[in-house]
């Protein structure tokens, strides 16, 4: 050991080869984190992703912390990594707004950089029950600071049926924590030399949770369904160019009608639904577009005559307030006169309005609009049903569901666009959060995109269809079971479980402040003690 320093100091040159094996190791470990990451969501290999990959994607995070020597060497590294990784994730974003687009992933990659510093912050690592909750309460103060956008580790989760059923108790926060403290077990099982019994113990976890998921699933499964909705889709797949051409609004409109008809060979829907802005003007403005729509064979059919009436229509629409444009949908009664309309509330920033004042928006990107967002929550009755209504990007912010919820509708409905991307992972990724809303509330969920995912997601997040009509002009018949099981525990308490992980980060802290604050008085004591003797 003495003739290895010695060789140090007389070539200055080995002096870096440790250094530079350390950061190649870091770089690696990075990259595999990211890799793994990424892969776990949609992808351009798998449009549900490898979901698998979501349980050891944070294993490589806990061999680079782990090689890190101080806070903020370890803080650096957790930047590094988060904001790699969410780049990745969301690499389709830049082309749509750059700035927005780096905003909003450094804005993600925070949370792993504040996980990082309660971790390594009084050795909590070697307690991988409280590196989970620290994940959970990272998540949970993320979406504090997004305004309540929900995008957590779990999500990567949602394409498998018995995993996410937990969502109806504690919302996608629980399978985080499941997630992050079966990583934390796999992790000490590699570097503990293979012992089992951690491996044991991330089984049990994961079984705990698959059987919960298989007993909900049965469960629904076996309740009587006494009702059911009939629902045609229209996805027309208009280009946003068209969209914003005014003069293309009728023929447009007409377009979509012809599709419309499609919705009557062989079915009976009780209402036909058009996505986000499927009718770039105010259709309430326009009574040529409502004499149209009127006079279509959407309302003069008359068989079977068994239904008793004709359906209902359903269609976004672009609104006018007096001063600012608005989002929202209106419902049209079989008369063609406007029944209910309801103003989305959640605008997106950026696409949508501008934060932080007129800055941004001279100085950054222009839009040609500028919204207005609505106060009420949506819930309108569609005869055979009672529908909450929301709009795009809605479906991430569960406080929105939370308002609805207490109305106890039947089922929700999602107007969306989703023309800012072609990119098939890009939707996949925006169908998720629907999956987490009709799990976490037990109510279906129907959803009709202009070029995205369209259908019926059942109260269990199971799919009706496949995501291969993406991009591409279609007519969905959907039927929809009714039955309810009652509302969820996380329809009632909310986040109660993130609450409960931060009590339990603080109680951890306080005991290991108390334990070091002991120890350093101890060694005082000690070498006063030494020193007066």
């Amino acid at each position: 050991m003495v003739k290895i320093i010695e060789q140090n100091k007389s070539n200055p040159e080995q002096k870096n080869i440790v250094p530079d094996f350390l950061l190649i190791k870091k770089l690696i470990f990075t990259i595999l984190h990211c890799l793994l990451f990424c892969g776990a969501f949609p992808n351009v290999f798998s449009l549900q992703g490898f979901s698998f990959l979501g349980w050891i994607c944070l294993i490589p995070l806990f061999y680079l912390l782990d090689l890190c020597h101080n806070r903020r060497e370890k803080t650096i590294w957790a930047l590094i990594s988060g904001f790699a990784a969410y780049s990745g994730l969301i690499g389709w974003l830049y082309p749509v707004h750059w700035f927005g687009a780096l905003i909003f992933v450094v804005l993600l990659a925070l949370q792993v950089v504040v996980w990082s510093l309660l971790y390594s912050t009084f050795k909590l690592s070697n307690n991988i029950l409280v590196c989970a909750a620290l994940w959970v309460v990272s998540e949970f103060l993320r979406i504090q600071w997004l305004g309540g956008f929900e995008w957590t580790l779990a999500h990567s989760q949602t394409f498998n049926p018995w995993l996410i059923q937990i969502f109806d108790l504690t919302g996608p926060l629980g399978l985080s924590f499941i997630i992050v403290l079966v990583n934390g077990l796999s992790y000490k099982f590699l570097k503990h030399k293979y012992h089992w019994k951690y491996l044991v113990y991330a089984g049990m976890v994961m079984g705990l949770v698959a059987g919960y998921g298989a007993f909900k699933i049965r469960q629904m499964d076996g309740m009587a369904k006494t009702k059911s909705f009939q629902v045609c889709l229209v996805q027309p797949d208009t280009s946003s160019q068209d969209k914003k051409d005014p003069d293309l609004v009728a023929p447009l409109l007409e377009r979509d009608l012809q599709l419309s008809r499609e919705c009557f060979r062989d079915f009976h829907p009780d209402a036909v639904i058009w996505p986000e802005t499927a009718i770039a003007d105010d259709v309430r403005l326009r009574p040529d577009l409502l004499s149209r729509i009127g006079d279509s064979a959407l309302f003069r059919r008359k068989e079977p005559a068994e239904k008793g009436r004709c359906p209902l229509f359903l269609t976004g629409s672009a609104l006018w307030d007096g001063r600012r444009d608005q989002n929202g949908a209106v419902l049209l009664g079989p008369d063609a006169t406007v029944w209910n309309v309801y103003v989305k509330q959640q605008l997106v920033p950026f696409l949508e309005f501008y934060p932080w004042g007129t800055f941004l928006r001279n100085n950054f990107y222009h839009q040609d609009f500028e919204f207005t967002s609505g106060r009420t929550a949506g819930v309108m009755d569609l005869g055979q049903g009672r529908a909450g209504i929301f709009i795009c990007s809605e479906d991430g912010y569960a406080r929105l569901f939370r308002k609805v919820a207490p109305q106890h509708p039947d089922f929700f409905i999602l107007l969306l666009s989703d023309i800012w991307t072609r990119v098939p992972p890009a939707l996949m990724m925006h169908l998720q959060n629907s999956i987490v809303r009709a799990v976490s509330f037990r109510t279906p969920l129907i959803r009709s995109a202009n070029s995205g995912w369209s259908g019926a997601i059942d109260a269990a997040g199971r799919l009706a269809r496949s995501s291969e009509q993406l991009n591409q002009a279609q007519v969905f018949k959907e039927t929809i079971k009714l039955s309810k099981p009652g509302s969820t525990v996380y329809a009632k308490y909310g986040d109660f479980f993130a609450v409960i992980c931060v009590l339990f980060v603080i109680m951890t802290l306080y005991k290991e402040v108390n334990v070091v604050k002991g120890v350093k008085e101890k060694t005082i004591d000690a070498n006063v003690t030494k020193y007066t003797s």
